[in-house]
């Protein structure tokens, strides 16, 4: 999984984004299955994380290494990047429509009904009005350019200020090349601790974190 983190979305930036979510899914699949052949299960989409939203493309394979996989998806990124610049009206528009169709669809069970709700509480985001905004933010999106979907996008992948956020956890197969030299037979250590939490904390104190916030406009 490679993941280009966006940063705390507004709500302009949220809409933008799924529109490119539901865009990016059938040429990654194209340009990493159909072409690459590198694995069955090929995705490109976007997804929230805690308060961010990231861009993210996942590619289950074997046919190479995941080193090699990773930098076959920062190609396929990059003439992500070129398709966007380009992107015809008509694209726009039924991109608009499919999120439009999204945002309008009733709740059909009295669980999503009240999770519309109880998550704003939960989460405490309390943006109540979150699909009014958005379909008002969709309105108010142009047809006639996609200068828009490439801000939001470029942010993500290729920002043009400061630091690019991007976040690659790879699996490596036995005997597979690249494969990290210094892992440990589990065996030799009986038990093992994946996480521990208070160290964690410690060894990341003073790291810097996204903001734990919900930008409700």
């Amino acid at each position: 999984v490679v993941a280009y983190q966006f940063g705390v979305p507004n709500i302009a930036d949220r809409v933008h984004l799924a529109m490119l979510g539901e865009f990016i899914d059938r040429p990654v699949f194209e340009a990493l299955r159909t072409e690459r052949q590198l694995g069955y299960v090929v995705f490109g989409y976007v997804a929230p994380h805690a308060s961010i939203v990231e861009v993210r493309v996942l590619v289950q394979g074997f046919r190479e290494a995941p080193d090699t996989v990773e930098m076959l998806v920062e190609e396929t990124v990059r003439n992500l990047t070129k398709r966007i610049e380009t992107m015809p009206s008509s694209e726009i528009a039924a991109r608009k429509q499919s999120l439009r169709t999204q945002l309008t669809k009733p709740p059909s069970t009295l669980g999503q009904f009240a999770g519309m709700y109880w998550d704003q509480i939960w989460e405490g985001t309390h943006c109540f009005r979150k699909r009014a905004l958005q379909l008002a933010a969709l309105d108010a999106t142009s047809t006639s350019s996609s200068k828009p979907l490439v801000e939001a996008w470029r942010r993500a992948v290729d920002p043009q200020q400061g630091t690019r956020k991007k976040v690659a956890v790879k699996l490596f197969g036995a005997g597979a090349a690249g494969r990290p030299l210094n892992t440990v037979k589990v065996a030799q250590l009986g038990e093992l601790t994946l996480v521990d939490s208070k160290n964690i904390r410690e060894s990341l104190k003073n790291e810097q974190y996204w903001p734990h916030e919900y930008i409700c406009s």
